[in-house]
């Protein structure tokens, strides 16, 4: 599998917290990606809130793999052993999409 900046892919946690994989976007900036054995993603969430700024709401697309109207979590970077990802990417957010990402991650950074 080969990883990229703006590829979802599955996340599974060792602990309860995520019992399933859950569906999970790659922030990392793709040339940092293959030397580390960690990937800073953020979690998609199903739960909406119309408005949050930081948390923009992504359509299900063939392209994305997303299987249902989703928020991700700009306000829940985390870092993942690469271990805990699925196998195969699920699928990539567009160049549109990407952008409110840009904008939430600057937002809750302040950067």
């Amino acid at each position: 599998m080969i990883l990229k900046r703006g590829a979802v892919v599955g996340v599974r946690d060792d602990l309860d917290f995520l019992s399933k994989a859950r569906p999970a976007l790659v922030v990392q900036a793709s040339d940092y990606i293959e030397a580390r054995d960690t990937i800073l993603v953020c979690l998609f969430t199903t739960t909406l809130a119309e408005g949050v700024f930081f948390r923009p709401i992504i359509e299900p697309s063939e392209d994305n793999g997303l299987t249902a109207r989703s928020a991700l979590q700009a306000d829940k970077l985390m870092a993942v052993r690469k271990s805990r990802l699925s196998e195969e990417v699920w699928g990539y957010l567009s160049s549109t999409d990407m952008k409110k990402i840009n904008r939430a991650i600057r937002l809750i950074l302040e950067i």
